[in-house]
């Protein structure tokens, strides 16, 4: 279908501006209910074990510690110059700053996969199905009103999908920037920059855009590194093998968690749309947090056993047609791949991994986008819509019992443990 045409464009331009309003909206609301009680002292890692104190702190301070660069590569380059618009020159508040800030990433990222499902042949109303898909999975609901780099990250892959729908019409530069971003904000999100490139180009050209994008990303960590208080150089081998401290197999040789690799898997496909309900867990060290990682959907309710059971058909199906009928085999073969490596990674790194969701959430969604260009495409939309509506309610609900465990992990639990947090 032509992306060009005169009805579709006004359509698109419909779209794009309500999807962005309404990611916008949706992000400010749920960091309404939320985000204020994760950016004080004592308030780190009670939210599935998130480090946003830290983070805030970062995107609003260049004199905080911005150590984290050592895996967040230019995070603090691309984002913190944002609060010192708004603040410095606007006169908002550093906490209303940064809820805004998340406002128009969360309404990008609807906007730019909607373009994403757009180039690879979607009409308009599919492709604002997908992008519905992609607002109501529980890593948008949980994650896109908090102060982390994870829905930040999305974005950079997001813009990737876009480039990579293009393939080489999209040309070197772009290609060279896209690669760029996806290595910005997360350095093992490059995985998929690579790959993309990959699988696009001739391997003179990949070798060119992969080494034009790293070489790009270092110049600006060294301006980064001039700029920021304590900012590290994401090359430095030293803060990769700091990284191994965080491997579940060292947390559960210090008591901390149990290495759980099917469970590890199992929140990457599923919980990262459709969650569990949250628990209280309190870990051996004393601290608590909200965590669904050992969540399970039994008493869930019959609305969230649907979500799954419809999620979980709906990837299997996609990824199946995707790979096998679909127009664009070789950047669904690439999405595969990049899911793999992330699997890899996250069967042994981080805790929780739905921490993580939002690394998974467009490679997932973009398999199911893929597949609609097959002769599965009814089935496809009728498991999506469903999807989005038992899904959409669900992890709302979700949401607000995690929202209500918070509470009481600040107001009743282990006040020893987090002191700064309790009385806050």
């Amino acid at each position: 279908m032509n992306l060009r045409s005169e009805n579709h464009r006004v359509l698109d331009l419909a779209m794009v501006l309500v999807l962005f309003i309404a990611g916008a909206i949706a992000s400010w609301y749920l960091s309404q209910l939320l985000a204020g009680d994760l950016i004080g002292k004592g308030s780190g890692n009670v939210w599935f074990d998130g480090d946003s104190p830290r983070v805030y702190q970062n995107l609003t301070s260049s004199s905080s510690n911005h150590y984290r660069t050592q895996i967040h590569p230019i995070s603090s380059l691309l984002l913190h110059p944002f609060a010192v618009v708004t603040t410095e020159v606007m006169g908002l508040s550093v906490f209303v700053s940064v809820r805004i800030l998340m406002a128009l990433v969360s309404g990008l990222a609807l906007t730019v996969f909607y373009w994403f499902a757009r180039l690879t042949e979607a009409s308009p109303a599919p492709a604002t199905a997908f992008a519905a898909l992609f607002a109501t999975s529980a890593a948008f609901i949980h994650w896109s009103g908090v102060p982390e780099l994870f829905l930040f990250s999305a974005l950079t892959l997001c813009v990737l999908l876009v480039v990579a729908a293009q393939g080489r019409s999209a040309g070197y530069p772009l290609w060279v920037v896209a690669s760029a971003l996806s290595l910005s904000v997360t350095i093992t999100n490059w995985m998929f920059g690579v790959i993309a490139t990959f699988f696009t180009w001739d391997r003179p050209t990949f070798v060119k855009i992969t080494t034009a994008a790293l070489g790009l990303v270092a110049v600006l960590s060294v301006v980064q590194l001039l700029a920021y208080e304590n900012a590290k150089l994401f090359f430095d081998p030293r803060g990769l093998m700091a990284e191994t401290h965080w491997t579940q197999l060292k947390m559960e040789g210090r008591g901390e968690v149990k290495w759980t690799p099917l469970r590890n898997l199992w929140s990457q496909f599923v919980v990262t749309v459709v969650a569990p309900r949250p628990e209280v867990l309190v870990m051996p060290s004393g601290y608590a947090s909200v965590n669904n990682h050992y969540g399970s959907f039994r008493d869930t309710g019959l609305l969230t056993l649907t979500a799954a059971a419809a999620w979980t058909a709906l990837f299997s199906i996609s990824t199946g047609a995707a790979l096998l009928m679909g127009k664009h085999r070789r950047l669904a073969s690439g999405l595969v791949i990049a899911l793999l490596g992330q699997a890899a990674l996250h069967s042994i790194y981080g805790f929780p991994t739905f921490l993580y969701s939002f690394h998974f959430l467009p490679f997932l969604i973009g398999l199911v986008v893929l597949a609609y260009q097959t002769r599965m495409r009814a089935l496809i939309m009728a498991l999506t819509l469903i999807v989005c509506l038992a899904g959409g309610i669900s992890n709302y609900q979700q949401f607000r019992h995690g929202v209500d465990a918070l509470q009481s992990v600040k107001c009743s639990l282990v006040p020893a443990a987090q002191p700064e947090y309790c009385q806050s």
